[in-house]
Parts: C-alpha cells; structure tokens; sequence
C-alpha cells in the first residue's frame, strides 16, 4: 500500500515535462515500473515485462503394470472353486506398492474372455522382490469351463 500511495503522490506533484521521471511504481521486489504513458495521458504504458522462471514438469511416474512381472500364473480347481495363483514380480529399481490386480481370464483354445476378477494383494514389493499370488474364486467367473482350458492373463494393477 505503500507503494501505491507514494506512486499517486508521486502524479499529483509531477509536472507534465518531468512526469516521465516521477510516475512510477515500485513492486514488492523491487522493481520499478515507469508509468510515465499514463501521466503524460498517453494510451498505452510502458510496462516491464516480467520474465517468469522456467518450470520443469516431473519426470513422470512408471505405470505400475510396467513395474511388474508375473510369473507362474495358472488356475487349478478346489471343490466348487477355482484357485488363482503366482506370482508377481518387482522388475524396476525402486519399492513398488501393489494394492490390486485384474486378472482376465481366457480360453486357450480360441482365446476367448470368459470373465475377470479383481484380486486384492496390498503389498510392497523392494527391487527384484517376488510376492507370492493365490486366490479362491467362483467357477462362474470361467464359466464353468475346466481348469485346463482356462488362461489367466493380468490386465492392470493400482
């Protein structure tokens, strides 16, 4: 606020031959914007450009699924269920956290989807690190077709 006022008193003193040198304004760090244009009644004010620093985007980020491998994956039947099991591995160079994955499952015969289930692991995986994978589903998820004709395939994590 001060700046403003020393500015609009800075145009009430100034003459029309020196308003050049006396109607400015200072910003907060410092700078000094000359405002003459505007005392002398002139349309347009010199104003000094400010130069914003350049922003660097970050680097982004690895899809999860990118980060990992899995391996071993097979369906095998348990009385009135199906079991999925394998296992998942840390392939990148940082900790990775795995909270879910999608599993689809396909005939391996025509490659048909038969269905998809949501499998929930919540872990973290340290580089290089394998996470063993096993879970009970019901038979209708594959459609009542037998195990060994049955492929799992991972379709995405979070």
């Amino acid at each position: 606020m001060k700046t403003i006022a020393a500015a609009l008193l800075a145009l009430t003193i100034a003459t029309p031959a020196i308003a050049s040198d006396l109607c400015y304004m200072v910003t907060e760090d410092g700078r000094r914007i000359p405002l003459g244009a505007l005392c002398q009644g002139q349309t347009a004010p010199r104003v000094t450009p400010v130069v914003q620093p350049a922003r660097t985007a970050p680097a982004p980020k690895p899809k999860l699924m990118d980060s990992l491998a899995f391996q071993n994956m097979r369906v095998w039947p348990k009385r009135v269920l199906m079991v999925v099991e394998g296992e998942i591995v840390n392939i990148t160079n940082q900790p990775v956290r795995v909270q879910m994955v999608e599993f689809q499952f396909e005939l391996t015969s025509g490659g048909d989807v038969l269905g998809s289930v949501v499998v929930p692991i919540n872990m973290t995986l340290q580089p290089g690190q394998k996470g063993q994978i096993k879970y009970d589903m019901l038979r209708e998820t594959t459609k009542g077709r037998a195990y060994n004709d049955v492929r799992v395939r991972p379709m995405g994590a979070i």
